[in-house]
């Protein structure tokens, strides 16, 4: 049997696939992106959010200065939800999404794993703009593998100066 070993990259591509790497988003994740977007929308009552992860997607920003930086996220997450005001005027069973938030997502596994200057740079000017726009950062531990993985999100606007 051969071995191979664990470098900071092979941590970082474990601590991606535990959170990206098989649909759906680990419901943690997806009730904490909920719990923070009740801080600006009425969310009411969304026991399915939808979700939707896109691996590798570049974000863009443009400095004070005029500088184009950009930015390689680990992923996009949207999240789908139907505000509470649709869900108010509607008695139907089934609902479709009416509200939309779009979080750029850089996994970091390790005790040392930090955003680089453009990440970060890309990430506050993002999270400055007046959009639907929340960048996040997902810290995963794998010390406790296989049996489990600890995560901690933080985002952009509550976690971030």
């Amino acid at each position: 049997m051969a071995q191979i070993p664990i470098s900071s990259n092979i941590k970082g591509q474990i601590g991606e696939a535990s959170i990206l790497g098989n649909p759906p988003l680990p419901q943690p994740i997806v009730d904490e992106l909920l719990e923070f977007l009740s801080n600006f929308y009425e969310i009411g009552d969304n026991p399915n959010p939808m979700t939707d992860v896109r691996r590798s997607v570049y974000f863009n920003a443009t400095t004070q200065e005029g500088k184009e930086i950009s930015w390689k996220a680990d992923a996009r997450i949207t999240l789908s939800w139907v505000s509470a005001q649709k869900q108010e005027e509607t008695e139907e069973e089934v609902f479709y999404p009416d509200m939309e938030a779009v979080f750029p997502v850089e996994v970091k596994t390790g005790e040392y794993a930090t955003l680089e200057r453009n990440q970060l740079d890309v990430a506050r000017a993002i999270s400055q703009a007046p959009n639907h726009v929340f960048p996040v950062v997902i810290n995963v531990s794998i010390e406790d593998l296989p049996e489990n993985v600890e995560i901690e999100t933080q985002i952009f606007g509550r976690d971030f100066d």
